[in-house]
């Protein structure tokens, strides 16, 4: 069974949120953050007058489409997979299915 096959079972996600959601699940906000961190580092702060601003805080709001497209790219290069509000490691989702399974046992 695939990966996206394994995540549509809605039973599975619930399970991953009720016992993984703070060892195997990254929250939206976390990855946001770890993205936003990327490109900050990564390209120089923006100066206008004075004031200064983050690449990242200007992609999203000049043009939120690409931010979100950037973040989606980020995210599967990453080897992550969005779980409802979380993100999981493609590399842990097999091993999570069959403890899940055995859990209905």
């Amino acid at each position: 069974m695939k990966t996206y096959e394994m995540l549509r079972d809605s039973g599975f996600r619930e399970y991953l949120i009720m016992h993984h959601s703070k060892d195997k699940l990254v929250s939206e906000y976390e990855m946001d953050w770890r993205f936003n961190e990327i490109l900050n580092q990564t390209l120089e702060k923006w100066e206008l007058g004075t004031i200064e601003y983050e690449p990242s805080d200007i992609l999203k709001s000049v043009d939120p489409v690409c931010y979100r497209q950037e973040f989606l790219n980020y995210v599967d290069s990453e080897g992550y997979e969005e779980c409802d509000d979380y993100y999981i490691l493609q590399s842990d989702i097999e091993d999570l299915y069959e403890e899940y399974l055995e859990s209905k046992e």
